[in-house]
């Protein structure tokens, strides 16, 4: 198998976007909205109703991150740290999911503008 078939560490890509929706968000709704729509349309070009769970789609969405980013591109150090946050367990993920517990949401849940 090449390393974009091979199966990435279970969870780590939806952790990964997870944590690069959280970033996004805390930089400005206009580029979350961009990264949102650029990933729906990668996705939905394969005629898949899940993100792929492969080191392509950990690739792309790093692709499509720092697409994002118009003028001030982020280091590979912002990346890597990105992915740290990720799977910490006080990274981007376990505090949005700390904040809809707290709001009383059941968690997994989706919350936009905090409702």
């Amino acid at each position: 198998l090449s390393s974009s078939q091979a199966r990435s560490e279970k969870g780590q890509v939806s952790q990964t976007l997870a944590s690069t929706f959280a970033y996004m968000l805390a930089k400005g709704r206009k580029r979350v909205q961009s990264f949102l729509t650029a990933a729906h349309e990668w996705v939905s070009s394969l005629n898949v109703n899940r993100w792929p769970e492969t080191e392509e789609g950990l690739q792309k969405i790093k692709e499509l991150w720092l697409a994002s980013f118009k003028k001030e591109a982020p280091t590979e150090d912002t990346w890597l740290e990105l992915l740290r946050n990720g799977s910490a367990v006080g990274g981007y993920v376990a505090n949005c999911s700390d904040y809809a517990a707290s709001t009383g949401v059941p968690v997994p849940s989706l919350l936009v503008n905090g409702k």
